[in-house]
């Protein structure tokens, strides 16, 4: 139903993305879930495209199933054994896991937390002893209590499955949900640890199993959170912290640097709304003196982003070759199509036969390829949008371009920094 966490769940096969993104990459906490990026079924490709790297949307559109619209509640099931399981099998199976990964990566990729959570419960026979041990017992339902009150929860007449839906679906800040969808689990995990004593011997008090949730809740925020210092042990001082927290802005200047003399500049972006939807390509050579010699943006057929991005790059190189410009600086802000190019990435299969023809054409000139920030690439991403807001656009001088694409023109001439403003990962 697209629950999983989208940071921070290995839905993807790649391993969590919260730890595979780059250091300086923006982390949009407003997306917590899969489901936030699928739109009528389907993925959202300009979403994804905007809060992960290039190539990970590629990916997650190539080869992963868009979760369900009906909204069916997620089934596990056990794979190691056709005949069903016992807990030693558990056993057996995270011993041999640890054997191979470290306990945290266990923690953060396997959801081993989860699973045993999951099946402690199937492991209790009968629904009464359940309830009993996890929720309405008087230890247990001061333990709840104690969570979820301090977040304005009111447990008065709730049942476990309604206090469990409640933590997963109450209103707080975006960087607060997933520890709430964490702490139902991290709950009965610490209160079957503590049934599990009493059974053989061992006394364990309330206070003792509050204090181990709120250490384990700790230690989460320390790991999503690592630039963060001095957290929180005590519960209500934590929410305290995570909801009035400001994280610093890490603010970038961005230029569009005027060629050497001789060179031509061509800056190229490629726009697609929808999954496929309508889709266009924009592009703009500029002289040494940052001077207009052509820029284009307009409408072609039904594709993604990536493949747009490639059609352009290999139309502007042969406009390039057609005129004679022999000297040519090629700057994109698509990172995947600067790698794909370069041989750095595996080229994604759709756009493979535009890659070649890039490569070909680029041994027939002298091009510098170059990544170059969303931010100073304006001009060409205006001409991409202008096609698909208002019509297609060519100008062969500064008049024929429109009020916008002349604003930004003189703005590039005159070494106007873009700011790109982020917020810095904590």
């Amino acid at each position: 139903m697209g629950s999983s966490l989208f940071w921070f769940d290995n839905w993807t096969r790649l391993g969590a993305l919260y730890f595979n993104t780059p250091d300086d990459f923006y982390i949009d906490e407003s997306v917590n879930n899969v489901a936030d990026v699928v739109t009528g079924g389907v993925w959202d490709a300009d979403k994804l495209a905007n809060i992960v790297p290039v190539e990970y949307a590629v990916h997650i559109i190539d080869n992963i199933k868009p979760p369900s619209e009906q909204q069916l509640l997620d089934k596990p099931y056990w794979c190691l054994e056709t005949a069903g399981f016992t807990i030693q099998d558990i056993v057996l199976y995270v011993e041999s896991v640890e054997g191979k990964i470290t306990s945290r990566r266990l923690f953060e990729e396997s959801g081993i937390l989860h699973a045993f959570t999951l099946l402690v419960l199937c492991a209790t026979r009968g629904r009464n002893l359940r309830t009993s041990v996890f929720f309405s017992s008087f230890a247990a339902n001061k333990v709840w209590s104690y969570f979820l009150r301090n977040a304005g929860i009111n447990l008065d007449g709730m049942s476990m499955y309604q206090a469990i839906v409640k933590c997963w679906t109450i209103r707080v800040v975006p960087r607060l949900k997933p520890i709430f969808q964490e702490l139902p689990s991290i709950i009965l995990w610490e209160l079957w640890k503590r049934r599990n004593s009493y059974k053989h011997g061992e006394a364990v008090t309330i206070r003792r199993v509050i204090y181990q949730v709120s250490t384990i809740i700790q230690s989460l925020v320390r790991l999503r959170k690592p630039g963060l210092v001095n957290v929180p042990q005590i519960w209500p001082n934590l929410l305290h912290m995570m909801e009035h927290y400001t994280p610093p802005l890490k603010v970038t200047k961005v230029l569009w640097e005027m060629p050497p003399q001789g060179w031509i500049k061509v800056n190229c972006d490629g726009a697609s709304r929808g999954n496929p939807g309508r889709s266009s390509i924009g592009y703009a050579l500029r002289d040494d003196e940052g001077d207009i010699k052509y820029a284009c943006g307009k409408l072609i057929h039904d594709t993604t982003n990536n493949v747009a991005e490639a059609l352009e790059i290999v139309e502007a190189l042969k406009y390039c070759e057609e005129k004679g410009f022999a000297q040519v600086i090629l700057q994109t802000d698509s990172l995947l199509l600067k790698n794909a190019i370069e041989g750095i990435w595996a080229v994604p299969w759709v756009i493979a036969e535009y890659v070649e023809d890039i490569v070909h054409v680029m041994t027939r000139m002298h091009v510098n390829l170059s990544h170059i920030m969303r931010e100073g690439n304006c001009l060409a991403d205006h001409l991409a949008n202008h096609a698909i807001d208002i019509g297609n656009i060519q100008a062969h001088c500064f008049q024929e371009l429109d009020i916008k694409g002349r604003k930004i023109l003189n703005n590039d001439k005159l070494q106007c920094p873009y700011l790109r403003v982020k917020v810095t990962r904590f």
